[in-house]
């Protein structure tokens, strides 16, 4: 599924971009989400979501009741002002704070994106404290680059426009004052010219390949320094500071997505690029007259790629080890620019994208800073309609952060900087659960979910739905309510990294593999080891304590997992798909159907599926907490939304209203406390408001309750707060 939604992706981010149209290269459509649904898809019947007994209309509101049950604000605030421990470094597998050393900070937040970056300064306030209230310590300013020279028309430009400049300085300075910090990128999708990046020809350049000519292309690289210098040397007049001074870095990524296995056909017939090819292959023929046999004597052009290539194990090595070393060349000038003449001292990652290849994951250990990488799950089905949408059990999918999980090296923080699973796919709240456990679990450092708003109309109050913007958390109830679960898991630290940890050796024999196709990084067992162990490669000379060592290639060849773990905290069932977490603070459960037990918490979800998280407001274990929040992330649909079938695997149109109705549910909870009959359960709305008391009971030692989605009040209910 992984390569079917990245090829979605590439559509939704030209549709982002401010540059001009591109190219679609040489995209499979087979593997495309916007593919014509074929009429063998697309049935003979209708099933239509609509307001009634079995889904119930969801009021919902976007600002959070400071001191509810859901203002997680205090989570932030632990390390406000951001950088009052001094700057974020990159330390072995971590990020710690200069002043705290040997203490691993973990980062979890989203994405802003284009003007959602430049708020005036009363919405920006607003948008801050919403910000810290879901509980996130990070932001990733994205697709800002146009936005801060002015906007889509201003072809080239470099300059800061002065009043974009005023509203992100006072917007980042909001952003720090409550704890919050910061990672971007220095070229997204600011429009440039074909000349702005050395080549003689009129009109705007693509992104593509200016993201691939920033790397060998004089010219083009000075371009980009250029923009990198006006951004970094501005002085914020809210902070004092300027922006390469401040300490409330997190990472900095070089090029955001840049196309490093070079598919794309237009790529290959730029003169700067087959020059690089040539001055390349020349050298490793000089010096192996024998290397890369498969190319031949035709080594004049790059070899023809396809996108698929990327992650079906089908990429050619020669490829790779050209990428990766145009990789290590661009990363070492990019650095001596960056921290030599600016004094940027933030740690540095490049190529979110890439292939899986052993070669590119040695760059990473080599070459970077931190690990940054992209994984989105099945989500939203883009127009025209009909279309696709994801529809599936995502703890029984090898993909998305599962997959990338085998690009993290253990020498190196690791991060995903884009990741989600948008409506209307229906596991939305399992595939929450999924990412904050497997990154809190894994010992990850930073999440950042794509996106919390990819523009400034989705951040005012009004329509869910019925707002635009593909995977906008702020216009979809249920992945809103749903970010608590990573706030307490990952920043708050309630699940604990694994004891138990596999590295798999980029050896020579993995990196340089025979037969002329790259060794890919992900093993046949890797979904079931990354639920069991913390799963990750590492160079060869870098010492992994604690850890079974393995060689890439024989992990790769192999069909059974080398160890079996001792059981923790995590329950992952193969067989089913269900998963489990305890905590002391926090217990979680999703199953398809049926009771399912997670520590001190039972539930039973009947004959559909479900996702339940309990967590303690008080940071007390769950046990003596005087406060705990309980959240039922079952389905959030559109009114009117039709699907071809049930099986809601096509969607024939989205519904005009944008109206959200959540399922009516009656899930029978419950929960062992000390002390169970002085509690009180009150249901809440998406801001933590109280709507009403709901009867609750205990027997035995159990807490017990009926998580009733239709609320007191007669609106849709997601959240319940006990108190005692």
């Amino acid at each position: 599924m992984k390569r079917f939604c990245r090829a979605a992706q590439l559509v939704a981010f030209a549709g982002l971009s401010a540059c001009a149209a591109e190219p679609t290269g040489e995209i499979d459509t087979a593997l495309d989400a916007s593919a014509p649904v074929t009429a063998s898809e697309l049935g003979s019947g209708e099933f239509v979501i609509a307001a009634g007994e079995g889904w119930i209309p969801f009021e919902c509101r976007k600002a959070v009741e400071p001191g509810s049950a859901l203002d997680f604000s205090k989570l932030a605030h632990r390390h406000a002002p951001a950088g009052k421990f001094g700057r974020v470094v990159a330390k072995g597998g971590h990020f710690e704070f200069e002043r705290l050393p040997g203490v691993p900070q973990r980062f979890w937040g989203a994405n802003l994106c284009n003007d959602a970056n430049f708020p005036d300064h009363e919405t920006a306030v607003v948008l801050a404290e919403r910000l810290s209230a879901i509980g996130y310590n990070a932001v990733r300013i994205h697709h800002h680059d146009g936005g801060l020279v002015g906007g889509k028309d201003r072809l080239g430009v470099t300059d800061l426009d002065p009043e974009a400049v005023d509203r992100l300085d006072f917007f980042a300075a909001e952003l720090f004052k409550r704890g919050i910090y910061i990672e971007s990128d220095l070229y997204v999708s600011r429009n440039v010219s074909w000349r702005d990046v050395g080549i003689d020809r009129d009109g705007p350049a693509y992104s593509r390949a200016a993201k691939a000519l920033f790397m060998f292309h004089p010219p083009a690289f000075a371009h980009w320094c250029a923009f990198a210098r006006s951004w970094l040397s501005h002085r914020n007049p809210y902070t004092g500071r300027t922006w390469a001074e401040e300490p409330a870095w997190i990472g900095m990524t070089l090029v955001n997505e840049g196309p490093f296995a070079f598919h794309q056909q237009e790529l290959r017939e730029l003169e700067p690029f087959q020059a690089a090819w040539r001055r390349w292959i020349a050298a490793k023929r000089a010096a192996d007259p024998n290397c890369y046999p498969e190319l031949g004597e035709n080594v004049d052009r790059f070899p023809r790629l396809k996108y698929q290539d990327m992650d079906a194990h089908t990429m050619p090595q020669v490829c790779c080890d050209f990428a990766a070393d145009m990789q290590r060349a661009f990363v070492s000038k990019a650095r001596r620019f960056l921290q030599d003449e600016l004094g940027f001292k933030v740690p540095l990652s490049n190529e979110s994208n890439a292939a899986q290849s052993a070669a590119l994951s040695l760059v990473r250990a080599e070459a970077y800073d931190f690990v940054d990488v992209h994984a989105y799950e099945p989500g939203r089905a883009k127009g025209p309609y009909p279309a696709r949408v994801g529809n599936e059990n995502p703890f029984l999918s090898p993909k998305g952060p599962i997959d990338a999980a085998f690009k993290r090296v253990w020498n190196r923080p690791f991060a995903i900087t884009e990741t989600n699973c948008g409506a209307p796919n229906p596991y939305r709240g399992a595939t929450s659960l999924k990412l904050a456990s497997l990154a809190a679990f894994q010992g990850w450092s930073g999440i950042w979910r794509f996106a919390y708003a990819q523009s400034l109309k989705n951040v005012a109050e009004g329509d869910f739905f019925g707002s635009t913007g593909r995977f906008d958390i702020t216009v979809d109830p249920l992945n809103l309510l749903a970010e608590r679960v990573g706030a307490a898991l990952l920043a708050r630290g309630d699940l604990a990294p694994s004891e138990e940890r596999l590295a798999l050796v980029l050896d020579e024999k993995s990196v340089h593999p025979q037969g002329g196709l790259a060794l890919g990084t992900t093993p046949p067992w890797g979904r079931d080891a990354a639920w069991r162990m913390g799963v990750g490669a590492s160079a060869p000379n870098v010492e992994t304590p604690d850890a079974m060592r393995l060689s890439l290639a024989d992990a790769m060849a192999s069909t059974v997992m080398p160890a079996e773990p001792k059981p923790g905290s995590i329950r992952f069932d193969p067989a089913n798909g269900s998963f489990r977490l305890a905590t002391p603070r926090s217990f979680a459960a999703f199953a398809e159907s049926g009771k399912v037990s997670a520590g001190r918490l039972k539930v039973d979800f009947g004959d559909r599926q479900g996702t339940v998280f309990l967590t303690s407001v008080d940071a007390k274990p769950v046990a003596r907490s005087s406060r705990l929040l309980f959240l039922a992330l079952v389905d959030v649909q559109r009114d009117g939304v039709a699907y071809s079938g049930p099986d809601r695997l096509i969607v024939l149109r989205k519904g005009e209203s944008g109206r959200p109705l959540v399922e009516r549910r009656r899930l029978p909870v419950f929960i062992a406390l000390d002390g169970a009959k002085k509690c009180r359960v009150h249901a809440l709305d998406v801001s933590g408001r109280r709507v009403g008391e709901v009867p609750c009971a205990f027997d035995k030692g159990f807490l017990s309750f009926t998580a009733d989605t239709k609320g007191p009040d007669g609106n849709g209910v997601l959240a319940w707060e006990i108190v005692r």
